[in-house]
């Protein structure tokens, strides 16, 4: 096919394939962040099943040819294969686009100890875990997020619809015939429509600003809330990730054994503020001469585990004291979220459910006074 003016034409197709291809890896690792658990799983059986004859060069050469470049497990194979190719076999490299800091700093710990099979089993169980927990958070900010948009749909369709369609049907009503109840309505619907979008973009701006805040540098206000609640929830599941994290770091696996110092300064790499702040303060305590798991008393634990964290420490190995509070933070996830999620599922949706049968009597109730005023107004006249 011959294009028109070929050099603009070109230039711009060249342009839209770009994107394309942008989008499309974009995709592609969303698609696998989502199953990169089950992935890592699957890693670990063909290795193991085979005693490691065979490399994760020819896994990824495999799945390159049987998915080929019509499935995102395809795609993504060919360019792990070439990394993997060019890195000498750095999965540091390979993976550093694809997982987060945590499970990167896992993996290479892994592999420089000579313990990937174990690295990848671990990796996967960690993965599994975590997916779990956070899946509890998701089902409480989820029903939230949809049950917030029928209240949100009531007060829009009030200025650009319900009000409207009353004043069209009570058009011959002069206005000094309203009602309270109508005169509020109306009024409502006219400051709804004045400023509801520059009030809907501020409250949009402030929800992100407090995200913001809350993954930031902003302890007191932090520290204040991580005990209440889903906040509370989140502290823990974060907890969880630290210490099933240095559970597998601390692991005497080999010569290789990393130090508690070595560990919590590889996990500073790529966290959050938040936690940067939390893993500050546990080095400091280090440097401050706390050994073991007195050097946790930095907040993130909260009370009970962190003296259960201690009374572990004292009887075994730090990381199997890690390995130990992580499983019993993790059954009490498991019955605390299932109950926080539910409780707060019931209360979002009976505030909504309120907030639209409230707008819907107070209509019904305009709409009466309206009558009552239409048949004054006409026998009056």
């Amino acid at each position: 096919m011959k294009w028109p003016y070929a050099g603009q034409e070109l230039e711009r197709w060249d342009i839209i394939s770009r994107w394309w291809v942008l989008l499309r890896h974009a995709w592609d690792k969303r698609c696998f962040r989502s199953q990169r658990a089950e992935y890592f799983e699957y890693l670990y059986a063909v290795l193991a099943g085979v005693e490691f004859r065979r490399t994760l060069s020819d896994v990824f050469w495999a799945d390159q040819q049987r998915y080929q470049a019509k499935h995102w497990r395809g795609r993504l194979a060919a360019v792990w294969w070439q990394t993997y190719q060019q890195s000498g076999g750095d999965l540091y490299a390979v993976w550093q686009e694809y997982l987060s800091n945590d499970e990167l700093v896992l993996l290479r710990s892994a592999q420089q100890a000579g313990m990937l099979e174990q690295g990848l089993q671990l990796l996967a169980d960690y993965l599994l875990g975590m997916k779990q927990h956070q899946g509890l958070l998701l089902s409480i900010v989820w029903p939230a997020l949809v049950g917030v948009w029928v209240p949100v749909g009531v007060l829009i369709a009030v200025p650009l619809y319900t009000v409207p369609a009353l004043q069209d049907i009570f058009q011959d009503l002069p206005t000094e015939f309203y009602g309270h109840y109508t005169q509020q309505l109306f009024a409502f619907a006219a400051f709804l429509q004045g400023y509801g979008f520059g009030l809907g973009i501020g409250l949009i701006v402030l929800l992100l600003l407090l995200y913001q805040a809350l993954h930031t540098q902003a302890h007191v206000a932090r520290r204040f809330l991580d005990r209440w609640s889903i906040f509370q929830l989140m502290s823990k599941v974060a907890a969880l990730r630290l210490l099933s994290l240095l559970a597998v770091l601390l692991r005497p696996a080999s010569a290789k054994q990393l130090s508690l110092r070595t560990a919590l300064e590889l996990m500073q790499q790529g966290a959050g503020p938040w936690m940067r702040w939390h893993l500050r303060q546990i080095l400091a305590r280090i440097n401050e001469g706390h050994i073991g798991a007195h050097s946790f008393n930095s907040g993130l634990l909260d009370p009970d585990t962190y003296w259960f964290f201690s009374d572990m420490a004292q009887a075994q190995a730090l990381d199997q004291a890690a390995r130990r509070t992580a499983q019993r933070l993790s059954h009490q996830l498991s019955w605390q979220g299932q109950r926080l999620a539910t409780r707060w599922r019931w209360l979002i949706l009976g505030v909504c459910a309120m907030l639209t049968l409230l707008m819907g009597l107070w209509h019904y109730v305009v709409m009466d006074e309206l009558r009552q005023s239409l048949s004054l107004f006409y026998a009056g006249t």
